[in-house]
């Protein structure tokens, strides 16, 4: 995961990573991940909320 990725290049370099900020959130396991390494995740939109979403990952 890309955002997981980022914020342990982050915290090597000093910064004090908790939050990560994403457009869509599909339902594919990245925010327990990033709970689980103490990042807690703040997406604009998820992807049950579109119209037409069933609200299940394809």
């Amino acid at each position: 995961m890309q955002l997981l990725t980022m914020a342990r290049i982050l915290r090597v370099a000093g910064a004090p990573v908790t939050d990560a900020l994403c457009v869509l959130e599909r339902p594919l396991g990245g925010r327990g991940l990033l709970d689980g390494h103490g990042v807690a995740l703040h997406p604009l939109l998820a992807e049950a909320d579109l119209p037409g979403s069933s609200g299940a990952a394809s």
